[in-house]
């Protein structure tokens, strides 16, 4: 595992972390032999402020949309990633975009078909920064953020040749490890000699014909091919790893949030902070970047979190004053009005490390939830459902405590059990293994019968989660029930 325990927490808080050194992954749809120099154009683009690379860099290839959710992005959290390029298979779903850039991770990738683009959270301007390719104008044809060149951009023309109405041009390929040019996408065209009508300036691609060739609409009139001829292709995924390389060393140059780098870059890009339906801010000038003096302005993405104080009974161990060992709890956001319709729901580990003041918080997002006022209902797989007091008061964007654990009364109730007497402490029942709102014989005899099979590993009837289910957990239950403890909520 690439980082610390204190990296750990990353996970486990989702609070952006700001690190001297960024450290990137890319998501690549395919393999690194289709973009042989995506890694490089980030170093380059990092190292055009001056600013030497030296963190890490780490390619995932063959990328689907279920790894990416399921398995990518998760471990890039995990071991302290905060910055991925070229996310493409995300880009579709608008809740994965949102959730991971609210728990720190800046997703850059490309405009058009590769954002998938009728998803707002991805279209400028949302939370996935867009990147396209060009020098002097946006060519892809699909609205950005930002556009700018790369280093592997210019291609020798080595023919061209008129067809019809338009002109094949032929390019070594090689040079730069190859090109795929979309029609619709410009490429721009220098030093070309030898017609009457010589190419320059940027042209569209009407037709690419194969790995070294393309047509434009041109008409050369007469003469012959002469060599010296540049044709400049922008690949929009250099394009943003070139980009997002320029964005990482504004961020750790100034030590500041992936949002203050990213509105430096539209404050001082080319188009003097003004937003363009194609060309979005324009080019980024990383120097103006640095120097702007200017206000920044709150990020708009930005979703708080809402930490939750909560102990499970049967995971909590008095002696060392912690959840032993941590799981994973649900936190509800249900209306405080009858019939008190469910907002939003977050899952978290809730936590039992390091410190008091970490112990048994588990930090929520709540992607869905305006401004208002809540309840705010706690439940683990094998505990009972617990509701807060009251309504809780909740700003969009700001962040939300709430500590069940410190007296009963903060349950709604006062349904809960004291866990601790020192510190005191109060944690939600567990033994509802059926959740069905009551702990009873039916949940008594699940575990019984479990304890009867010797069940080990991730089950709900282990209530003291120790991955075994043993009269421990059997006697837990049984307390409870006899005390017919069920689920009390406005």
């Amino acid at each position: 595992m690439k980082k610390l325990i204190s990296q750990f927490l990353l996970f486990l808080c989702f609070t952006e972390s700001i690190q001297s050194q960024t450290d990137v992954l890319f998501a690549l749809l395919g393999n690194k032999g289709s973009e042989p120099f995506i890694d490089s154009c980030f170093i380059k683009g990092y190292e055009s402020t001056g600013k030497t690379w030296t963190g890490s860099i780490k390619i995932d290839t063959n990328i689907t949309t279920y790894n990416l959710i399921s398995t990518i992005l998760p471990q890039a959290l995990l071991e302290g990633y905060t910055l991925v390029c070229r996310p493409s298979s995300v880009l579709n779903r608008n809740a994965d975009a949102q959730y991971y850039y609210s728990r720190g991770l800046q997703l850059v990738g490309c405009p058009g078909s590769n954002a998938y683009h009728n998803n707002s959270y991805f279209l400028p301007l949302g939370n996935v920064m867009t990147c396209a390719g060009g020098e002097a104008e946006n060519t892809t044809g699909y609205t950005t953020e930002f556009y700018d060149a790369h280093p592997y951009s210019n291609f020798p023309i080595t023919n061209l040749q008129q067809i019809g109405d338009a002109v094949l041009v032929t390019v070594n390929a090689t040079v730069n490890g190859g090109f795929t040019i979309p029609t619709g996408f410009g490429a721009t065209f220098q030093n070309v000699n030898g017609w009457t009508n010589n190419l320059s300036g940027l042209k569209l691609v009407v037709e690419p014909v194969n790995s070294n060739s393309f047509k434009i609409l041109h008409n050369l009139g007469s003469g012959s091919f002469q060599s010296g001829g540049i044709a400049q292709l922008y690949f929009q995924s250099y394009s943003s790893s070139f980009i997002a390389g320029k964005m990482a060393a504004i961020k750790d140059s100034l030590s500041c949030t992936w949002w203050e780098a990213r509105y430096r870059l539209r404050q001082t890009a080319s188009n003097g902070g003004d937003f363009r339906t194609l060309d979005g801010y324009g080019k980024p000038n990383t120097d103006l970047a640095l120097a702007y003096t200017g206000t920044i302005i709150s990020d708009p993405y930005y979703i708080g979190n809402v930490f939750i104080k909560g102990i499970i009974e049967g995971f909590y161990s008095p002696g060392a004053n912690s959840m032993n060992p941590s799981d994973t709890a649900t936190a509800y956001f249900r209306n405080s009005a009858t019939p008190y319709v469910l907002v939003d729901s977050s899952k978290c580990l809730i936590n039992s490390f390091i410190s008091e003041s970490l112990v048994v918080i588990g930090a929520f997002k709540m992607l869905n939830v305006p401004t208002g006022n809540y309840y705010i209902i706690l439940k683990h797989r094998s505990g009972l459902e617990t509701w807060s007091k009251t309504s809780v008061a909740y700003l969009l964007g700001d962040n939300l405590s709430y500590d069940f654990t410190s007296d009963s009364s903060k349950a709604f109730g006062g349904n809960m059990k004291q866990v601790d007497w020192s510190p005191i402490r109060y944690g939600i029942y567990s033994g509802d293994v059926n959740q069905e709102g009551s702990i009873d014989g039916s949940d008594v005899g699940l575990i019984e019968n479990d304890a009867a099979n010797f069940v080990e590993g991730y089950t709900r009837t282990d209530l003291t989660g120790n991955n075994f289910v043993d009269g421990v957990d059997l006697l837990i239950a049984e307390n409870n029930a006899f005390n017919f403890v069920r689920l009390i909520r406005p």
